[in-house]
């Protein structure tokens, strides 16, 4: 049976408006804003779907509101 070849790490990449760069080229402050950038960038896309949530559960919430009203309208009618 043949011995496996050992793979070799691949190198890491940070990947920039489309392309990719190795992390090598970058000293640790840079790397630092990268990483600081695409967390804020994950905060950014979460808080967004967040708000969208939030908006629908309040709107099914008001649409519960206003059929409790008319409700209450149309029993004190009769």
């Amino acid at each position: 049976m043949a011995k496996k070849e050992k793979e070799m790490p691949k190198e890491q990449t940070i990947s920039y408006e489309g392309k990719e760069y190795k992390v090598s080229v970058f000293n640790e402050q840079e790397i630092d804003d990268f990483n600081h950038s695409l967390d804020l960038q994950n905060k950014i896309q979460r808080a967004a779907f967040n708000l969208r949530q939030l908006n629908g559960s309040a709107e099914y919430y008001k649409s519960k509101n206003n059929k409790a009203i008319k409700r209450v309208n149309e029993e004190k009618e009769k």
